[in-house]
């Protein structure tokens, strides 16, 4: 950091912070204070570029070396230019560091530490976020080439300055990539209150929504992207693009009991469902999940 004026510094947690160092090539490295790692943050400009938006991709990864090169191109060979790209991976045991090291030219921000599972991973990354829309993308997950700028032309074309969430349809895909099915819903408040039929995958959250309703509950381990969206109830300012925008590998859905379960929680304590409905629809949800995987068993 020798010859290398600090900017500024910037609280991270309650227990650490990052210096900001800028460079005369207008690069700027972040390093954590009372810790041994340096994070590398490189970006042109953290402003508006040619009058569209800066947009936070931001992924979340563990012992993810099968498919994250894939996830990884897919981000980098967006027709939208205007992208940083944050990686945070839970100090993974396999070859999954040295995959993010291959690309660490361009990638904005990686960070490898251990943390308490996906939404404080996200976390993470939506304190290091400088964009003004945010999008979250698995390790697994690839996105089409023009995902981010059908986003954008959409937002933009949309005229609506506070809309807050816009989200579209996944082809949902095995591990070898072979189609599956269209998923997919517009949020609609009612619908959203009994069932959770929004892609999460490369959704568009404004900045805003952060700010307002501050971050994903590290208590929920499957539900959490849920429970986040269901705090604004039916104020929310959503809209929908009906389009598919990313591959989605069904590998890699949460579906099973404990999803299940998780997401009536959450609709009896953050949507204020009535219980007896919640408990209702959880068991037709179960049945209905134990129905497919049955069908499933039998076909193959």
């Amino acid at each position: 950091m020798r010859g290398k004026p600090v900017e500024s510094i910037h609280r991270y947690n309650e227990k650490s912070f990052f210096l900001q160092v800028s460079d005369q090539n207008n690069s700027l490295m972040w390093k954590r204070v009372q810790s041994n790692q340096i994070i590398q943050y490189t970006r042109e400009n953290a402003l508006e570029f040619e009058g569209k938006p800066l947009v936070s991709i931001i992924t979340a990864v563990f012992n993810g070396e099968k498919f994250l090169s894939q996830t990884i191109e897919s981000i980098l060979n967006q027709t939208y230019k205007h992208i940083e790209f944050i990686i945070i991976d839970g100090e993974s045991t396999d070859g999954t560091t040295d995959i993010i090291r291959n690309y660490q030219d361009h990638i904005t921000c990686w960070i490898s530490e251990p943390d308490e599972g996906v939404y404080d991973a996200w976390n993470k990354g939506v304190n290091l976020a400088k964009g003004q829309w945010l999008a979250f993308v698995g390790g697994d997950d690839i996105l089409n080439p023009d995902a981010v700028e059908s986003y954008i032309n959409f937002i933009l074309k949309s005229g609506a300055p506070d809309l807050e969430y816009v989200s579209s349809k996944a082809e949902l895909v095995d591990d070898q990539l072979n189609f599956q099915r269209i998923i997919g819903k517009p949020w609609k408040w009612k619908n959203f209150l009994k069932f959770n039929n929004l892609v999460h995958v490369g959704s568009f959250h404004h900045q805003r929504l952060f700010q307002k309703y501050g971050r994903y509950d590290c208590g929920y381990h499957i539900a959490g992207d849920y429970e986040f969206l269901m705090r604004p109830g039916q104020h929310l300012n959503a809209a929908f693009m009906d389009m598919v925008t990313v591959k989605m590998r069904s590998s890699g859905i949460s579906q099973n009991k404990n999803a299940l379960y998780e997401t009536m929680q959450v609709k009896i304590h953050t949507g204020g469902r009535d219980k007896m409905l919640s408990f209702l629809e959880f068991c037709y949800s179960l049945l209905k999940f134990r129905l497919k995987r049955f069908v499933d068993r039998v076909i193959n």
